[in-house]
């Protein structure tokens, strides 16, 4: 089965008025505008992808892995300091307290 692209755009006129409020519903589903018009228009149940609490907790875990690249980095160019060992100590800490998190959060959601 071939893949179909979204190429095809249509021009729709909203007041400014509806238009923030299409911006808000969207930002509240946690979609883009361009998504909730799609599955709104195909009478589809609108559900955010992610929530707010969701979103911050993955938002973290790439933070943690940025940090952890950037250190890595470091190390592997052999400048020696003594930050790094403690740089690399947090985020560590950090990432097994959220996939504990996650873990712990996913276990109570399946009983």
């Amino acid at each position: 089965m071939k893949k179909e692209y979204l190429n095809k755009k249509v021009e729709v006129r909203f007041t400014p008025a509806d238009l923030q409020r299409l911006k808000d519903l969207s930002k509240s589903a946690n979609m883009s505008v361009s998504r909730y018009i799609r599955t709104a228009c195909f009478n589809k149940k609108v559900e955010a992808l992610f929530t707010n609490e969701e979103r911050t907790f993955f938002r973290n875990l790439s933070n943690i892995g940025n940090n952890i690249n950037q250190i890595s980095k470091t190390l592997n160019s052999q400048i020696k300091d003594s930050t790094i060992e403690f740089r690399l100590k947090n985020s560590l800490d950090h990432l097994d307290y959220y996939i504990r998190k996650l873990l712990i959060e996913n276990d109570s959601k399946d009983h």
